[in-house]
């Protein structure tokens, strides 16, 4: 008997110093000329501009502060074919296909929004995850990440990466939850709070639940893996930890949730009126800027 696809979960995030005037200029512009045109169909919520992008950019860089510079924990060792699934902007494929010069990476996203790159062992290619997977082979490693907003079925999701997977290889899925952690009473009252809960039912209206993170490893045993591993990060909202790592962690943070705000921006109307909407939006993007204390469950 073969053996089994082996699955581990872990989690992250990370990104640039907030700079309080500029993003409050940039964020009052984004806001008068994003459009409905910069949102998607039914299969995704999120919009795909250049703002965007920026944001999925900066976030990636939030990931490897967390994982010290690592682009994924999985034990995958001279891996012949890599998917990034969900890839969007394509960095995390790039910079492990530049890392992996012996390694075949394929990046696919539902939107072929990604850079063009000259790498030889790097390719895009426009594909509908939910829909039929026909690679040509198996893979040794499938990463995903910050797939919080996508897919109908994750375990379905899940499901096909095991299918697709060499004997032995891994799976590797980074994902936040929406439901925020309190670290102290700023938070209890608080607009970004009320913002998280709007956003949160919003997507249950959605049919995307936003905080299926916390079953993702029971998914994956139930599609077959095993030595399946959990590991859980509690990144801080703003820079208020006492250790450098976290408070440099929690600046980065601070800017791709003060971003975020804008772009859940469908999920939040799937709740709410365009008047409550916008002062929660307001509220939220306030409180990331002031320092209200509450940390990013992934």
């Amino acid at each position: 008997m073969p053996m089994a696809p082996l699955g581990r979960l872990t989690g992250s995030k990370r990104n640039y110093l907030p700079r309080q005037k500029q993003i409050r200029i940039e964020a009052a512009a984004r806001q008068n000329r994003r459009t409905a045109r910069d949102y998607n169909d039914e299969s995704y919520f999120l919009p795909t501009d250049a703002d965007e992008q920026d944001r999925l950019n900066r976030q990636h860089e939030m990931c490897l502060l967390v994982l010290d510079g690592r682009l994924g924990h999985a034990p995958v060792t001279q891996p012949k074919h890599v998917l990034n699934v969900a890839t969007g902007t394509g960095i995390w494929a790039y910079e492990y296909a530049s890392a992996h010069p012996d390694t075949n990476v394929l990046g696919t996203d539902l939107y072929p929004i990604q850079a063009s790159h000259s790498l030889p062992n790097l390719a895009f290619m426009q594909h509908d995850t939910s829909g039929e997977w026909a690679f040509p082979h198996p893979f040794d490693y499938i990463h995903l990440r910050y797939i919080v907003c996508c897919f109908d079925s994750k375990p379905s999701v899940i499901r096909k990466a095991y299918d697709n997977l060499t004997p032995g290889g891994w799976i590797e899925i980074f994902d936040p939850c929406i439901d925020h952690l309190a670290v102290d009473e700023s938070f209890e009252d608080s607009a970004a709070r009320r913002w998280s809960r709007a956003v949160r039912d919003g997507g249950l209206k959605l049919g995307r639940p936003l905080n299926s993170n916390k079953l993702y490893a029971e998914w994956c045993n139930e599609a077959g893996f095993v030595n399946v591993t959990e590991d859980r990060y509690a990144l801080p909202s703003n820079a208020w930890p006492r250790d450098g790592k976290l408070k440099e962690v929690g600046a980065l943070n601070s800017e791709v949730l003060y971003a975020l705000v804008d772009s859940l921006g469908r999920f939040l109307r799937a709740e709410v009126g365009e008047d409550e909407a916008q002062a929660l939006e307001e509220g939220a993007r306030r409180d990331i800027l002031d320092g209200v204390r509450f940390c990013t469950d992934v």
